[in-house]
Formats: C-alpha cells, structure tokens, sequence
C-alpha cells in the first residue's frame, strides 16, 4: 500500500477521495491561474488550483471542487500542497516543479544556517524567489556572517516579506536607522520596523518623530499598536502625547499603550490609568491592574 501523507489543514475523506480517483499519474501542469477571481455578485473566491484540471480532472463534484478553492492557497506555496489523504504522488503532479525547487533552495540555506556554512547561506540573498531571500538573512544572522550592507541592501527588496524579514532581523543591529522602512508603503514592514525601533530603545530624534506620527496618525491599527508599544520602549518624554492618544484608540492600541505608560509619570499619566481600570474592555482594565500593581501605591 503506497504512503500517504496528510495535511492538517483539512480533514475531509470526501475531497480524498475524489481526488485520488482521478488520472494522477499525470504531471502536467496548467499555468498559475490567480488567487482570486470574482463571481457573479461581487463575492470573491479562489479557483481551484490549475493543476486539477489540466492533469487531475475537473473536479466535478461541486464540494471537492470548495475543498480545492479553500487549500488553493497551501497548494501554491510548494511545501503544503498536500491535502487530507493525498497521495505524494498527486501532490507532486499538483505542485510545479519550479516551486519545489524553490523549497528545496530554502531548505538548504536554512540548513546551511545551522551548519556553520556561511558561504552557502550567502548565496541565497541572490536567489530569484523571495522566500529564499528571506530564509538567507536569517541564516546568515544565525552565524553572525550577515553585513550590514546585505541587511541594508534588503530594505529595499522589491518583495515586502524580504524587506519585512530584513526589518525583524534588524531588531539586532541597534546602529542601523530603520527610518526609510517606517516610510514603507507596506504596512506589515512599517509595523515589524516599528517593533525592532523599540528593540534598540535608543533612536535618532528623526526616528522617534516618524515613531510619534506613526502611533497616532497612521491607518492600520497594528502599526499604531507596535508604534505605541515602542515608544513605550524608547521611554523619551517627547512620547507620551503619542502614548495617551492610544490609551482612546481601540481596544488592542489602548492595551499596549496602558503599558508603555509604565516609564512616565504625571497627573495626565495618572488619569489614563485611572480610565483604564474601568475601561470596558477586561485585557485593558487587565493591563492598568498590572501596571498599578507593579507602580505601587
């Protein structure tokens, strides 16, 4: 009896079964069909994977073919194709062979991080496919081999997680000014820029004005969050008009920023916390207990 492999994702024997009886020997491709498409109405949905049809059969039945548009997803990121019940032979014929290359790329550089070969890992700030690029700055963080030119020269990759990844892993180097990826139009980097700002604790004045604007005008709460929580972290008072404005925001902006009050005081300090505590949200009122607890009286 062949193998088989699962995938946690899912565990619907129906959507196996109607895939393993299909023509699976079959490995041919369809080209990437796009994550998205739009049906009649404006609800957006994801197609199922190319693949199924070009070499795996049209998926008929209409909940295997909701099953495959739900993993479509796992299925093109190479290393998760495998469904519930898939053979690893219909997960090859699903997967395209330039993305399992690609898997195995990042496998060797993750790998060569851990084995002491910096050479190996090094190679892989130069790979054409962003999650390698990405797995190479951490490996050559790893062995402390990573300069700061390739850290630096990563900011301004033109795939946002290779520059988010950079922006994480320069929450190690507290010298290098994060300030162009404050600015980045992706919010995702902004907000890990954010975090790692608050990892140095120590930053140009630019940089904690950028930080100060960030924490109360920004559009995307996570930003405002790790902005606030950073400033917290910095502890200069130039922060605290920043810190206070998130004490109103919503309710995961109003928790960190109760808590990067902690290094300041003053009567406006003393009546945030005191709104605090009876804030309706518990984790807020949670977060101010602790920090009167740790204050004191």
């Amino acid at each position: 009896m062949a193998r088989r492999t699962y995938h946690a994702c899912t565990l619907e024997p129906r959507m196996a079964k109607d895939c393993q009886s299909r023509a699976q020997t079959s490995t041919r491709v369809a080209p990437a069909t796009p994550r998205h498409s739009r049906e009649r109405g404006g609800r957006a949905h994801l197609p199922a994977h190319g693949s199924l049809e070009a070499g795996l059969g049209s998926c008929d039945d209409e909940f295997a073919r909701r099953a495959h548009r739900n993993t479509d997803r796992h299925c093109r990121c190479g290393w998760g194709v495998l469904g519930c019940h898939h053979t690893v032979g219909h997960a090859q014929a699903m997967t395209p062979a330039a993305e399992t290359n690609a898997v195995r790329r990042r496998r060797t550089i993750a790998l060569a991080g851990h084995t002491g070969d910096p050479d190996t890992a090094r190679g892989g700030l130069v790979d054409p496919e962003p999650a390698v690029r990405g797995t190479a700055l951490g490996a050559l963080h790893r062995l402390g081999g990573l300069r700061v030119h390739e850290l630096q020269a990563a900011f301004h990759d033109e795939s946002a997680p290779v520059r988010r990844r950079a922006a994480e892993v320069a929450a190690n180097y507290p010298a290098l000014s994060l300030l162009e990826l404050l600015d980045d139009p992706d919010a995702t980097v902004v907000e890990v820029a954010a975090w790692s700002c608050g990892e140095h604790e120590q930053v140009s004045d630019v940089v904690l004005e950028r930080l100060i604007q960030l924490a109360t005008d920004h559009s995307d709460a996570l930003v405002r969050e790790a902005s606030v929580a950073a400033l917290g972290a910095i502890g200069d008072e130039r922060g605290v008009t920043a810190i206070l404005a998130g004490c109103t925001d919503k309710p995961a902006v109003r928790r960190r920023a109760v808590l990067a009050l902690a290094p300041f005081d003053g009567d406006a300090v003393d009546a945030a916390l005191a709104a605090a505590l009876v804030d309706r949200d518990w984790q807020v009122r949670q977060a101010a207990e602790d920090l009167m607890r740790e204050v004191g009286p």
